[in-house]
């Protein structure tokens, strides 16, 4: 009789904390939803997110660096892995070169991480390792979205800026490549300037 009144006395308790256990896991934010949320602190908009579990560590720095690198490819739903072995066919272009703008105009708006599959067995046990990852992105996006320190005299930037990224992290969880693109702004003369134009001009109406 002793030992069923205690099991009936301990009963309650293990369901208790068997609830809480199961409360603490389902609020637990994946690592995908961890990057919307950084996506969305550091861009501001509702951007189209995409999220890739494959293996994009051997694109070499030199590929990434090209600016026919289709790296607007990792932003969509399904990936072409031909991406993973894409070579140049010919020099470098410009970023003013029409393709490329075009190009870097279809990414803005959408962002997307790339992560190999080891990385991802591992980011689903271990949250300190998803904090650390997500700090690692804060620093990438942080740099890029960061205002310039040194500004032309007399311009200012009108309009809304809008961003769009691609990062390439290893199985360390470390950026491999990174891309961040920005759009949207014109750079005008601000208005102190464009008073300063407008009493020109009207100097020259006069005379």
């Amino acid at each position: 009789m002793m030992i069923s009144t205690v099991n009936r006395a301990l009963e309650p308790r293990l369901i208790y904390y068997k609830s809480v256990l199961a409360d603490e896991l389902k609020s637990e934010k994946t690592f995908a939803e961890m990057c919307s949320e950084t996506w969305q602190k550091y861009f501001g908009q509702s951007p189209q997110n995409y999220y890739h579990v494959m293996n994009a560590t051997g694109i070499s720095q030199e590929i990434w660096s090209h600016n026919d690198f289709p790296y607007q490819k990792f932003l969509a739903n399904d990936v072409d892995e031909s991406i993973l072995t894409w070579k140049p066919s010919r020099n470098n272009p410009s970023q003013l070169n029409s393709d490329v703008q075009s190009k870097l105009t279809a990414t803005l708006g959408k962002h997307a991480v790339i992560i190999p599959p080891e990385l991802e067995d591992k980011l689903k046990i271990d949250p300190k390792l998803r904090e650390k990852v997500i700090a690692n992105l804060d620093n990438i996006y942080k740099f890029h979205t960061q205002p310039p320190k040194l500004k032309m005299p007399g311009v200012k930037e009108y309009g809304t800026k809008i961003f769009g990224s691609v990062t390439i992290l290893n199985a360390d969880g470390e950026v491999e490549n990174c891309v961040v693109t920005s759009g949207g702004t014109i750079m005008a003369p601000d208005e102190e300037t464009l008073r300063q134009i407008e009493h020109e001009q009207a100097k020259l109406l006069i005379i």
